[in-house]
């Protein structure tokens, strides 16, 4: 079952990514630091399937929401986090894009960059 792609493009494509190899190697030693970094986090946190259960959705006492914020403090070197897996009252997923696109403005405006 052949593609019918030109066999000059095969070339091409054969050519450059040999030309690539040593970036795609960067990229996937980055990748694995990254990914040890995250389990190291995982271990550090004593992550489990229990912090995943469900929750009364106010936030109060929700261990599992706790423990993913303090890992991903830790793996981005943060203070704090905020890391929602689940917004799904209309609020609070706008009052997040607010609050951050209001931080981002402020922060580019010294570069006097234009932001969206």
């Amino acid at each position: 079952m052949g593609l019918s792609i030109n066999e000059e493009i095969v070339a091409l494509a054969n050519k450059v990514e040999k030309e690539l190899e040593d970036i795609f190697r960067g990229t996937d030693k980055i990748t694995e630091q990254n990914s040890l970094k995250v389990l190291e986090a995982f271990q550090k946190y004593s992550l489990s399937e229990m912090h995943f259960g469900s929750t009364t959705g106010y936030g109060y006492g929700d261990i599992g929401r706790d423990t993913i914020e303090d890992i991903f403090s830790y793996i981005f070197k943060a203070e704090d986090s905020l890391v929602r897996t689940r917004i799904c009252i209309w609020y609070s997923c706008f009052n997040c894009c607010f609050i951050c696109n209001a931080k981002a403005r402020r922060y580019f405006a010294k570069y006097k960059w234009k932001t969206i």
